[in-house]
């Protein structure tokens, strides 16, 4: 099948998310696990150099971003990083790149042995070493919480770390 073969190509390549906290940044966490990827969280106020490392260790090429943060393009130096502006930025090809299909949406075929995402550790002891989280850390994760908390539905949760500590999940 065509459409299995596509999505297959893009299982566990790695998307960096360098977007500011809020409903567009889970949604663009949320599209790369449907495209079958998994992604590489940036925090914006994290060291240039550090970003630059991280994006290089993890073999990362393309970025999901907003205009505001577009100085953060040459951050990356001579690595060629393609940038998808959430907000639109750059007309109608952003869409016309992207279409959506309201009536068929596209199967995912992403699996819980695959990287949902990866997450670099401090660094304290030397560079910081990325570590890959399957899917099925996070899918074990979400039931305890919800049991632990006595979370449901239609509750507020604040999401008030760094999205590149791993606390951020769980919120």
């Amino acid at each position: 099948n065509t459409e299995s073969r596509e999505s297959s190509k893009n299982l566990e390549n790695i998307v960096g998310v360098l977007m500011p906290r809020g409903i567009d940044m889970i949604i663009a966490m949320c599209a790369i696990w449907k495209a079958g990827a998994a992604f590489l969280p940036l925090d914006a106020d994290y060291p240039d150099e550090r970003l630059k490392y991280m994006v290089e260790d993890s073999d990362t090429h393309v970025v999901v971003s907003t205009s505001g943060l577009k100085g953060k393009q040459g951050v990356f130096g001579e690595r060629e990083v393609v940038f998808i502006w959430v907000d639109g930025d750059g007309g109608e090809k952003n869409h016309a790149k992207f279409p959506l299909n309201k009536e068929s949406p596209r199967k995912s075929f992403t699996s819980n042995n695959n990287i949902a995402y990866i997450i670099y550790t401090s660094g304290s002891t030397g560079n910081p070493k990325g570590v890959a989280v399957k899917h099925q850390g996070v899918s074990n994760l979400i039931p305890y919480l919800q049991d632990i908390y006595q979370l449901k539905s239609g509750m507020k949760v604040l999401q008030f770390t760094s999205i590149n500590f791993d606390v951020a999940m769980a919120e």
